[in-house]
């Protein structure tokens, strides 16, 4: 004798809504961690929340990144990841706004390997040049 399940959705509802919400935050961390965990251009590394992914050439964009984005599978992700830098929302403000540049992005593959095993010093002393004067031409003092 089978039982008719009694449950709604009406019932379950915020436990879905819970559910969603949670699995979006978790692929979001970890699309963050898979794209090195530090903006790309001032190295902002505290919130999760305060990360956005920036396409690098919006005509290879198959979706956004962003909530709606977040719930396809994590090989479509990581995918559309892959055309992207991380930059935290202050510096993509900038890069939208025509203040940042994304030039500095040359130099920062060894950077971002360098602050993943936190020591930054083992760039060397041409690199940080380098990487120092990008980032005073994306930055240019007042």
């Amino acid at each position: 004798m089978t039982r008719k399940e009694k449950r709604t959705y009406a019932d379950r509802a915020e436990y879905l809504k819970r559910a969603v919400t949670e699995r979006r935050r978790k692929l979001k961390q970890m699309l963050i961690e898979y794209r090195g965990g530090v903006c790309v251009i001032c190295g902002y590394k505290k919130y999760a929340g305060a990360f956005d992914l920036h396409h690098l050439d919006h005509s290879q964009k198959e979706f956004g990144l962003s909530v709606r984005g977040l719930t396809r599978s994590w090989d479509k992700l990581k995918a559309e990841a892959d055309k992207c830098v991380l930059v935290c929302a202050n510096c993509h403000r900038e890069i939208h706004g025509g203040v940042a540049r994304l030039k500095l992005y040359e130099y920062i593959h060894p950077l971002r390997s360098a602050l993943k095993n936190n020591s930054p010093h083992s760039l060397s002393l041409t690199h940080r040049c380098k990487l120092r004067k990008a980032y005073s031409r994306s930055y240019p003092r007042s």
